[in-house]
């Protein structure tokens, strides 16, 4: 969602480094032996832009080098 509550439809518009608000979901877990906290993402605000922060790479130049399978 916007500042405004409008659905925010195209996905370049949340990014590293834009302002904005979540809401979480703490919970316990104890599983086959495995004892924990979890946490769940459920809703995203953004309220406005910022600078990108470093660090994004394009899924192209990830997996561009085709010598891996062949």
């Amino acid at each position: 969602m916007d500042i405004n509550l409008n659905e925010i439809i195209d996905e370049n518009e949340l990014y590293s480094g834009c302002y904005g608000r979540v809401s979480i979901n703490f919970y316990p877990f104890n599983q086959a032996g495995n004892k924990g906290i979890g946490c769940g993402l459920l809703n995203l605000q953004k309220l406005e832009d910022g600078e990108m922060l470093g660090g994004r790479a394009r899924p192209e130049d990830d997996f561009a080098d085709d010598d891996i399978l062949g």
